[in-house]
């Protein structure tokens, strides 16, 4: 992403912006900034996350005093994280995110951040909402314009509708529960610790994860959950946390989700295994009604050959779905 600085506005370029901005006060903002979105593919994209950092010098706006548009002046909105201020209480750091539309076939698209000492406003009031939790170990539950989610601490009573995770996984255009009944979860760790030589510990359905908010925006919202795994068999595997960051954006289909271990040595069905894990995402929609066969990864993941009970039980699943029985994963 390349950044461009200009500042003043010339009079006719006021006019302008006034015919295309009149919900927000153009007058107050001082400076205007060039994001130039280079797309090397040339390939559209929709509602893309983007994010790029801001070092304020000469000039630090205030928190509400950002405004973006795209080419046309329509507002864009987008979402400060991570800023920090100056005395006078203006910006002097912030990373910037925002939702990037790129037409097919062009290799770079503009949009403009506007800045301003004072308030501005208006603004697009578009966003993800939070409703109201309706499963009881519910933590949050969020319409990004693209889901319907529910994320749930658990209640560690050791079957699938105990588990921690997305509970309640909706497509909008679907309108139907990707996970049915809620009996299940999205985003669980097993392995190694669900395993005959661990005792079959599942961290999902016997553990309670504890959620914190790190960003809460119209844009993207993000939590950090922490879980401790219940002790097993294997003195090694004794003692272990889960961190797992979620993140969704508004709009977008992406969602983003990292999961961090605490180190540890263990020995797995004949197999070395250091510091990996088994992660298991439960899609339905009901039997003979599944609305969601297959999803991506953006970069990729590293795959784990390992767990062979559960290896063997997924094939068993497959030559179901195969043959056309009803399976509850």
């Amino acid at each position: 992403m390349t950044v461009e600085v200009r500042s003043v506005f010339s009079g006719n370029e006021i006019q302008e912006l006034r015919r295309n901005m009149d919900n927000w006060a153009i007058e107050s903002a001082r400076y205007r900034i060039p994001l130039l979105v280079h797309n090397p593919g040339c390939r559209a994209r929709t509602d893309e996350p983007a994010e790029i950092a801001l070092h304020f010098s000469v000039f630090q706006p205030s928190p509400s005093g950002l405004r973006l548009t795209d080419a046309s002046g329509k507002v864009v909105p987008c979402q400060l994280l991570d800023r920090s201020g100056a005395r006078a209480g203006g910006l002097r750091f912030a990373n910037l995110c925002f939702l990037a539309n790129l037409p097919e076939g062009e290799a770079s698209t503009a949009y403009y951040l506007y800045l301003s000492r004072k308030a501005l406003r208006g603004g697009a009031a578009d966003g993800i909402t939070q409703e109201t939790p309706v499963l009881g170990d519910g933590f949050r539950r969020l319409d990004t314009g693209a889901y319907k989610i529910e994320l749930c601490t658990g209640t560690a009573g050791g079957d699938g509708a105990s588990k921690w995770g997305i509970r309640h996984f909706e497509h909008n255009e679907q309108a139907v529960n990707l996970i049915h009944q809620n009996g299940n979860a999205f985003g669980g760790v097993y392995g190694p610790f669900f395993t005959p030589e661990n005792g079959l510990v599942n961290p999902p359905a016997h553990a309670i994860a504890e959620f914190e908010p790190v960003a809460e925006g119209p844009v993207m919202c993000e939590y950090r959950m922490r879980v401790r795994v219940p002790d097993g068999l294997r003195p090694e595997l004794r003692g272990k946390n889960l961190d797992v960051r979620w993140r969704f954006y508004y709009r977008s289909h992406w969602f983003v989700r990292s999961y961090v271990p605490d180190d540890y040595e263990t020995v797995i069905d004949g197999r070395d295994c250091r510091n990996r894990i088994t992660v298991g995402d439960e899609i339905e929609s009901g039997k003979g009604n599944l609305l969601l066969s297959t999803y991506k990864h953006h970069d990729g993941t590293a795959y784990r050959a390992g767990d062979l009970a559960k290896s063997i039980e997924l094939a068993d699943q497959v030559r179901d779905l195969e043959h056309g029985v009803g399976h509850r994963c």
